[in-house]
């Protein structure tokens, strides 16, 4: 009986750094990736495009619901650029 003990605590162990390296992993990942750059970049081009902005943010709204993107940060996004009325209407009109 004392093989089963070992085997859980190893499982545990392994499973507690698996866990602690995957942290550590978004977190660096997030400190390194300019965020708040590319939200403003992104904006940008958005309204550059004119009336075209809110058609092709749906256009990328449907192609990131197909790659399983969450959609709250989809909603999220439109709000902070198309406004917070008029962003979450266009993202329920494309649902």
């Amino acid at each position: 009986m004392p093989r089963k003990e070992t085997i859980r605590r190893y499982t545990r162990v392994i499973l507690g750094l698996s866990l602690g390296i995957i942290l550590l992993a978004c977190a660096f990942i997030t400190r390194s990736l300019p965020a708040a750059d590319m939200v403003t970049l992104f904006e940008t081009w958005l309204g550059g495009l004119g009336s075209w902005g809110p058609l092709v943010f749906g256009l990328l709204y449907i192609a990131g619901t197909l790659m399983f993107l969450p959609v709250v940060v989809l909603m999220i996004t439109a709000g902070v650029l198309f406004g917070w009325r008029p962003g979450p209407l266009l993202c329920r009109s494309l649902q």
